[in-house]
């Protein structure tokens, strides 16, 4: 059996800086953190990066914003939970297979905080189901592959 490495390349692009990504030659495409952050950003944004981004890029991915998973505080984690959820619905609107998170500091330095970020994702795609079902059905339509949710040890 003869195995081909595939080498796609990319790196965070706004929407402005999406043309010459292309231009480049990149391939894949990662909505940066403060996309997430800025309140004007919403779904004329988003959809304006899918139209483009779908047909210049094998794969649009997104990067949560930087915050722990991880809290001591059940106020601080509720309230990044609506942030995450936020940035997941938005990711949504631009088609993206993979949303990147950060789990951040740990606490317990155990088990613990592995349960605390398996809660925190369970939460997310609990609040979150209607927007990514909508953009699963697009993603199904179009051929592509799809993950909802990759996580990074940090």
């Amino acid at each position: 059996m003869i195995h081909t490495i595939l080498f796609d390349w990319g790196t965070y692009n706004a929407l402005n800086t999406l043309p010459k990504a292309a231009m480049l030659g990149m391939r894949l495409t990662e909505i940066p953190p403060w996309d997430f952050s800025r309140r004007m950003r919403g779904r004329e944004y988003f959809g304006s990066y899918s139209d483009f981004a779908g047909k210049a890029f094998t794969t649009i991915t997104a990067h949560a914003p930087y915050y722990n998973l991880v809290s001591d505080s059940p106020e601080i984690a509720s309230r990044i939970i609506k942030i995450i959820g936020s940035a997941v619905k938005r990711a949504s609107m631009a088609c993206a297979e993979v949303f990147n998170s950060h789990i951040g500091w740990r606490i317990c330095m155990d088990q613990l905080d592995l349960d605390t970020v398996a809660d925190v994702v369970k939460k997310l795609l609990e609040n979150t189901l209607g927007a990514c079902i909508l953009a699963l059905k697009q993603l199904v339509l179009e051929g592509r592959s799809v993950v909802l949710m990759r996580l990074k040890l940090s």
